[in-house]
């Protein structure tokens, strides 16, 4: 069986210093997951990085499409295209990596695994509601292939989004 353990003490007003963790993000997160927590303090990054317009919504419009005999459900987020693509307009531009931080207030959910080795953060550009990115602390190619670690880690956290009235998607 999975063990599933929610974060306890949140408000907990006798350590001071673990306070200011849990109370603004990035939140501590629970330590095993999957944790039914984990929804929650999406929410509620979400709910901050929209009052200070860090969140860039695109809107998504489903179709269905039939090819082959086979049926498709396709989301077309059209004014994905007003993106921005260039981080700068020289090639030899100084290099960013979004995922490193600082990161504006209410991007970062949490850190996760072990010895804090992955981050939990809102996508600026979502094209769902509560779109989020599981990346690695340390730098790795993208095109590395994942290890059985990070793809653990990375359903434990589906698990924790996935309920009854929520079907995820992990990609």
């Amino acid at each position: 069986g999975t063990e599933v353990v929610t974060m306890a003490n949140v408000e907990d007003k006798s350590d001071k210093s673990d306070k200011s963790q849990t109370t603004a993000p990035p939140f501590k997160c629970p330590q095993l997951l999957p944790s039914n927590e984990i929804m929650s303090l999406i929410t509620k990054c979400e709910q901050i990085a929209s009052k200070n317009g860090f969140l860039i919504a695109y809107e998504a419009k489903p179709q269905i499409v039939t090819q082959n005999g086979m049926r498709y459900s396709l989301c077309l987020a059209e004014n994905l295209a007003q993106k921005p693509t260039n981080i700068g307009s020289n090639k030899q531009a100084q290099f960013f990596d979004p995922f490193a931080g600082p990161f504006k207030t209410g991007a970062h959910i949490c850190d996760l695994g072990e010895k804090n080795e992955y981050r939990l953060l809102l996508n600026k550009f979502p094209v769902l509601p509560k779109h989020v990115l599981l990346v690695s602390t340390e730098w790795v190619q993208q095109t590395d292939m994942l290890t059985r670690h990070d793809l653990n880690v990375a359903m434990n956290v589906l698990r924790s989004i996935s309920t009854e009235k929520n079907n995820a998607l992990m990609f």
